[in-house]
């Protein structure tokens, strides 16, 4: 298992946070969600690494945004 570091652009309160790590656990690989509520930061436990863009798609569900790291 491996972590997968994120963060979660529009984190404002803990319903934010239960709602976006439901979203986030539903995708196959995730074991675990871990969401700091004050800065968005979100590590995974997974199984594999994980396509961006699906868990991307997966907090869009509910209006969330993924802040993606731009590569050099």
């Amino acid at each position: 298992m491996t972590e997968q570091h994120l963060t979660i652009t529009n984190i404002t309160c803990e319903a934010c946070v239960k709602v976006c790590t439901m979203l986030l656990s539903r995708v196959s690989g995730v074991a675990s969600v871990k969401i700091d509520q004050a800065t968005g930061e979100t590590i995974l436990q997974v199984q594999h690494p994980l396509n961006l863009d699906l868990l991307k798609a997966s907090l869009a569900e509910k209006g969330y945004d993924l802040a993606i790291p731009q590569t050099l």
